[in-house]
C-alpha cells in the first residue's frame, strides 16, 4: 500500500476536477493510502519535511502558499508531482511536473470563432496579474488567429470598459478564465452592447455552476483538468515504484473542448458556412471558381473553409468543385453531338487534355470508353461515380 500526501484548494472547480481525475486512478489502482490537505488547513514546510518519517511515499499537487515550502519540497527524498514550473529550476529529479496545454486552450478558443462567422475585431482579454498560463493562452489566441490572417489584440488593460466599447463591433473577445468572462460581460453590459449580436465572449473553465448562471450563459473552453489529474496520480505512482526517478518528467495536458453557451450561440454556424459555400459550388463551378474565389466571397480563410468542409462533408472545396464539374461533364458527353473541347470549355476545366485526365483517374475509363458505353445502352443515365 503506498501512502500519498496530497494537498488540494478544494474550494475551487479546477482543484476539484483534479481531485476527480486522481480519484479515478487510485479507484483503478486499489493500493493508495492517501492523506488530503485542503483547505482552511495548508500545507507548511514541516509537513513536508515530516513526510518520510511518517511513512508517506510521495507527494502529489502541493498547494505552495506558505513560506519555506519550495525550500522543503526541493530537499525533500520523496517523488512529486506538481502543477506549474517552480520546483523545475531547483529540484533535478524525481519530480514530474504535469500542466494543460495553455496555449492549445487559446488556440481552440480561436478556432470556435472562426467556426462561428465574421468578426471586425477579435480580443484577448488577460488575467490581471498576468500568470505564466494567461500569457500563454493569449498567444495561442492570437497566432491561431494569425494563421487565418487575422489580427487579434490583447487587451492591454485587460479588458476595461473603454477598451471593450472601442472594439469594432461584432468583437469576438476570449478571456484568460470564467471570471474574467463575467467581468467582461458586465463591463458589456454597462456600456450598452448586446451579448452576443455586439460583443461574443468564450471563458476557460467550463465551471457548470458559473457559466450556467452568467446572463446570458457563457460559452467557455474545458482544459481537461480530471485527464490532468489522472496523468499526475500515474506519473507519481511510476516514481514510487522506482521507475523515472532520476529525470524531470513532463506532462503536457490538451485541452478536451468547448462548451457551447448563449454568450457565442446566436451565431451561424460551422454548417451554415458549409451550406453556403455548396451552394455556389452548385452554381458557378462550371464557370472556372477557385477556391480561393469562394473563400473571399464568405469573408474566411481558405484553410477555415477547408477545415469546415472535412469536419461536415469529409471532403475539401477542391473535391466538391471537381465533382461539380465532372457530373455536368458526364450529362454533356451524352449528347453525340458534343464536342470534348466545348465540353471541357463549360465545365471549367482548362483544356480538353485536362478533362481526359480528370476523367480517366476519376472514372476508371477513358471518354470514348465512356461515351461508347452509354451510347451502346441507349441509355440517356450513367451509373458511374466520382470516386
Amino acid at each position: 500500500m503506498k501512502s500519498v500526501l496530497m494537498c488540494t484548494e478544494a474550494n475551487n472547480y479546477a482543484s476539484r476536477c483534479i481531485f476527480t481525475g486522481v480519484q479515478k486512478f487510485v479507484e483503478s489502482k486499489g493500493d493508495w493510502n492517501t492523506h488530503m490537505v485542503s483547505f482552511p488547513e495548508v500545507l507548511t514546510a514541516e509537513m513536508v519535511r515530516r513526510a518520510p518519517a511518517e511513512g508517506f511515499d510521495g507527494i502529489l499537487f502541493p498547494f505552495i502558499t506558505e513560506p519555506g515550502v519550495v525550500d522543503a519540497l526541493v530537499k525533500s527524498p520523496l517523488p512529486i508531482v506538481t502543477q506549474g514550473h517552480r520546483l523545475i529550476p531547483r529540484r533535478k529529479k524525481a519530480i514530474a511536473v504535469v500542466d494543460i496545454c495553455d496555449r492549445d486552450v487559446g488556440a481552440m478558443g480561436a478556432r470556435h470563432f472562426l467556426g462561428l462567422g465574421k468578426f471586425n475585431s477579435y480580443a484577448f482579454a488577460p488575467h490581471t496579474d498576468s500568470p505564466y498560463w494567461s500569457e500563454k493562452r493569449a498567444r495561442g489566441f492570437v497566432e491561431e488567429l494569425k494563421q487565418h490572417g487575422i489580427r487579434a489584440t490583447v487587451l492591454a488593460d485587460g479588458g476595461s470598459q473603454r477598451e471593450i466599447a472601442a472594439l469594432p463591433k461584432p468583437a469576438a473577445i476570449m478571456a484568460a478564465w470564467d471570471y474574467k468572462a463575467i467581468e467582461i460581460m458586465g463591463y458589456a453590459r454597462k456600456a450598452g452592447l448586446a451579448i452576443p449580436e455586439q460583443i461574443a465572449v468564450i471563458g476557460v473553465d467550463a465551471d457548470p455552476i458559473v457559466c450556467s448562471f452568467t446572463n446570458p450563459p457563457l460559452t467557455s473552453v474545458e482544459p481537461g483538468f480530471g485527464r490532468m489529474g489522472y496523468a499526475g496520480a500515474a506519473a507519481l505512482d511510476a516514481m514510487m515504484c522506482g521507475r523515472k526517478q532520476n529525470s524531470v518528467i513532463r506532462i503536457p495536458c490538451l485541452p478536451k473542448g468547448v462548451i457551447e453557451r448563449a454568450s457565442t450561440s446566436f451565431l451561424p454556424t460551422g454548417r451554415a458556412l458549409v451550406d453556403r459555400a455548396t451552394t455556389i459550388i452548385v452554381q458557378e463551378a462550371a464557370n472556372g471558381l477557385s477556391v480561393g474565389a469562394l473563400s473571399a466571397r464568405l469573408k474566411v480563410s481558405p484553410q477555415l473553409l477547408a477545415l469546415r468542409f472535412r469536419q461536415f462533408k469529409q471532403a475539401t472545396p477542391r473535391e466538391l468543385i471537381l465533382r461539380t464539374r465532372l457530373e455536368k461533364a458526364k450529362k454533356l458527353l451524352r449528347d453525340p453531338t458534343m464536342k470534348t473541347e466545348s465540353v471541357a470549355s463549360q465545365c471549367g476545366f482548362s483544356s480538353k487534355n485536362r478533362l481526359f485526365h480528370v476523367f480517366k483517374e476519376r472514372f476508371g475509363m477513358t471518354i470514348s470508353e465512356f461515351r461508347r458505353s452509354t451510347w451502346k445502352h441507349g441509355s440517356s443515365k450513367s451509373t458511374m461515380r466520382v470516386r
